[in-house]
């Protein structure tokens, strides 16, 4: 069997498409290859934009209930300073304490107070 140039030809041109068919397909690869790469930067840039707005967002909450506890914290300082009494007990006040004091202990001393729900 001899080969003609006609089939000669056609091989050529089979060859010729295989190759293309080839270098088409690296193409499309590196093609690929590049979008997923620029996939992968865009999703890390989001990722760190949505990180920063993140950290921004929480340093505002937390400075937002440092300043409201600061304030409440004052508030609370302003209502025991004028629940202080600096004036000393009178003699009334002090017969109301010894009068409780003294109600108290009879309770705690009398048996039918002490066993009170002990069971």
């Amino acid at each position: 069997m001899s080969a003609t140039a006609e089939d000669t030809g056609a091989v050529e041109a089979a060859f010729t498409q295989v190759l293309q068919a080839e270098q088409a397909a690296h193409a499309a690869i590196a093609a690929a290859r590049a979008q997923a790469a620029a996939l992968a930067e865009q999703a890390r840039a989001e990722t760190r934009a949505r990180a920063e707005r993140t950290r921004r967002h929480l340093a505002a909450v937390r400075g937002a209930f440092e300043r409201r506890l600061q304030a409440e914290l004052a508030q609370l300082a302003e209502e025991a300073q004028a629940l202080r009494v600096d004036a000393p007990l009178t003699d009334a006040d002090r017969l109301r304490v010894e009068r409780a004091v003294q109600s108290l202990a009879a309770q705690l001393t009398t048996p039918a107070a002490a066993g009170e729900g002990v069971s």
